[in-house]
């Protein structure tokens, strides 16, 4: 690191202001990590339960129908995954994700069904 001395400067001043930079990165760069860390494992904590209970209300609502799906949830976005019947069942299953409390949104964007269209 170069420092700049000005003519007539006071050496300890000079030295106490280059601590005074690098005691102040270092807490910065300290508090950064530490919010990053304390509010990921927060929200990754929180997501999980979201996604449990989701799992929970599914198989409730749904019972067997639901045996093939699953739930992960970040930052309040649901995603199933899996396997469902029919359509209609995708349709249900996010509807009752949807519901539980901390979810946002629900997509089952990537739910696969057996049939590709609802039995009439």
């Amino acid at each position: 690191m170069k420092v700049r001395i000005n003519v007539g400067a006071n050496f300890q001043e000079v030295i106490m202001h280059i601590h005074f930079r690098r005691a102040f990165a270092h807490t910065l760069l300290a508090g950064a990590c530490l919010a990053s860390f304390a509010t990921g494992s927060f929200a990754q904590s929180a997501d999980t339960q979201i996604a449990e209970a989701a799992q929970k209300a599914l198989s409730a609502q749904m019972g067997d129908a639901a045996k093939d799906l699953q739930v992960r949830v970040a930052n309040g976005d649901a995603t199933l995954s899996g396997w469902a019947h029919a359509p209609k069942d995708v349709t249900r299953a996010e509807y009752i994700v949807s519901t539980v409390p901390g979810v946002q949104h629900a997509y089952g964007i990537n739910v696969h069904t057996w049939v590709s269209t609802d039995p009439s």
